[in-house]
Formats: structure tokens, C-alpha cells, sequence
């Protein structure tokens, strides 16, 4: 049970890093991380952590409504293009 949840956690992650739905109607969009409050922009690094429930950052005071549209950078340049060292280094 306790991989199925992960499971189900992972596959709405799939859904809260994408642009196709910024917003959905307002009881869920209190309740569940939506892509409009997933983003990451540079000045917003240290907030908005939930993966399903937006509870959580409004728990600890972590949430940060958006503002501007998300900037997809790195924060560090890799300056590497093997994807081995990519992902076991980061």
C-alpha cells in the first residue's frame, strides 16, 4: 500500500512540473499542488516544497503564491554533458 502511494504521489509530481494546466477550480486549487504553485523562479528556491497536498507549505509557512512566469534555469552551471555524472553529482 505504502508503494502504491509513492507510486501515485510520483505520477501526480508528472503533472504539477508542466504548463499544459496552470490552474484548476478553486476547492482543488486549495487543497492540491497545481503547476501554478510548483514553479521555481530564482527568488522563490526556498518555498512551495509540497508534492501533493499544499497543506503542508501552508502549515510551516513555506508558501509563496506566484507572481511572475517561471524562468526554467540551473542555479549552478554543470558545464558537463554526461548524464551518469549528471545525475549521481547533483
Amino acid at each position: 500500500m505504502v508503494a502504491g502511494a509513492g507510486a501515485v504521489a510520483t505520477i501526480y509530481a508528472l503533472f504539477t512540473d508542466t504548463e499544459v494546466v496552470r490552474k484548476l477550480a478553486a476547492p482543488f486549487e486549495r487543497l492540491l499542488v497545481t503547476p501554478a504553485h510548483h514553479g521555481s523562479n530564482l527568488e522563490d528556491v526556498d518555498r512551495n516544497y509540497g508534492n501533493v497536498l499544499i497543506v503542508w507549505d501552508l502549515l510551516f509557512g513555506t508558501f509563496e503564491p506566484e507572481m511572475a512566469p517561471v524562468r526554467y534555469e540551473l542555479l549552478i552551471n554543470i558545464n558537463n554533458h554526461n548524464l551518469l555524472r549528471i545525475a549521481l553529482t547533483e
